[in-house]
């Protein structure tokens, strides 16, 4: 059997629609920046030694991984599947600038990568070591920004385990230029409140007032795959457990409703990172119908429906979906471009992904030729600038 390019799927006027998006500003809103080795031996003090994470070869893994507070933390995340040029956009700002000028890109926001994706590894140690660990990375992530602040968005990554000092570290970050928060679900599996708990209010009403947009992305605040036991998986089940792995942000997104989130925090703006849309109708449906079929509009008088607080916000994103078309005439306002750049599941071709397409081609391909260019410059182009204060 012969497999055509994943993107290769020809909707309509594919021509009309790489005009229309020649015009635009396509904000990609979700990317990783690939931490280098001494990001963290550069910039935090001398005296923690060791502690100080840094990279070493795991001879079981056959890779390098990261060792945090002189223990073994998440595996280095290698992308040398990727093309070589592809690859250096990772940790080169402008590399990725001239890659989003060729892929038609004009911004990107910028999350981390593994080792800040798992704070977990970030808490056994005292707080003064942990909020060095988490600054250092901001000041990487501002640094690495900073190459053109309007195209490369940065986000505020905060040291959780410490109310105070998540808010100190988001008001420094704020006032460097972030315009977002990077926050994280399911913290009662870290042994911290869970998310609805009045115990974050100081940090999300802070991020109230400063209109900033809080990303969920998934896979961000617990302690990560068994990756032993998903490279013992079949080809096959890896694929498998990718994909679930996609829609992990279900329980975030009915958290952030049902838990009165919405409610109770209705200037901020959810944004669900790296998971796609094709799930959200459905959630949002299965939520309304329990709504009302359990006569909650009864009990809590004072709430509107879980799909009213969808729309007014909460925001998914998508990449290689084919069927965006249906998914964007239901949320038109809440759906946002996103490319994974440059991950080994983002749209980022390279020698061994002859089936991706990158971003401008994908869309070219993915997008209905007769959409109309009021919706494409939505998913494009507005929503993202709503979301997330851009030019």
């Amino acid at each position: 059997m012969k497999f055509e390019k994943f993107a290769a799927r020809p909707k309509g006027d594919n021509a009309r629609i790489a005009k229309i998006i020649s015009g635009l500003k396509v904000h990609d809103v979700d990317t990783h920046i690939t931490e280098p080795a001494d990001l963290w031996t550069k910039r935090m003090p001398k005296k923690w030694g060791d502690r100080i994470p840094h990279m070493v070869f795991d001879e079981k893994l056959g890779q390098d991984r990261w060792m945090v507070n002189a223990k073994p933390g998440p595996k280095g995340f290698g992308l040398t599947d990727i093309a070589p040029e592809d690859v250096l956009g990772g940790k080169d700002p402008h590399a990725r600038l001239n890659w989003m000028d060729r892929n038609g890109i004009y911004s990107q926001v910028l999350f981390p990568n593994i080792v800040a994706f798992f704070p977990i590894a970030m808490m056994e140690g005292e707080l003064e070591w942990s909020i060095d660990c988490v600054r250092a990375y901001n000041e990487f992530q501002h640094d690495f920004c900073s190459a053109d602040p309007k195209r490369l968005i940065s986000t505020a990554n905060l040291p959780f385990w410490d109310i105070e000092a998540s808010v100190a570290e988001l008001k420094r970050c704020y006032d460097e230029g972030a315009k977002a928060l990077n926050f994280g679900s399911e913290f009662e599996k870290i042994g911290l409140p869970r998310m609805r708990d009045k115990h974050w209010e100081p940090i999300l009403k802070l991020a109230e007032e400063m209109d900033l947009a809080v990303n969920f992305h998934i896979g961000f605040n617990n302690e990560g795959p068994d990756l032993e036991k998903v490279r013992a998986m079949t080809p096959l089940d890896q694929a498998g457990w990718a994909a679930m792995f996609f829609c992990s942000n279900i329980d975030c997104v009915s958290e952030l409703i049902m838990g009165r989130m919405c409610h109770d925090y209705p200037g901020l703006r959810f944004v669900t990172v790296e998971s796609g849309v094709g799930w959200l109708p459905f959630l949002v449906d299965a939520l309304d119908w329990q709504f009302l079929n359990m006569n909650l509009y009864r009990e809590y008088p004072d709430m509107m429906l879980p799909s009213e607080y969808f729309t007014r916000q909460i925001f998914g994103t998508f990449w290689f979906e084919t069927d965006v078309a249906y998914y964007a005439e239901k949320f038109p306002d809440n759906l946002m471009f996103e490319s994974d750049y440059p991950h080994m599941t983002s749209l980022t071709p390279g020698d061994n992904y002859p089936y991706v397409d990158g971003p401008r081609d994908t869309l070219i391909a993915n997008l209905p030729g007769d959409m109309s260019e009021e919706l494409i410059t939505k998913l494009l182009q507005d929503n993202a600038a709503r979301v997330f204060n851009l030019d």
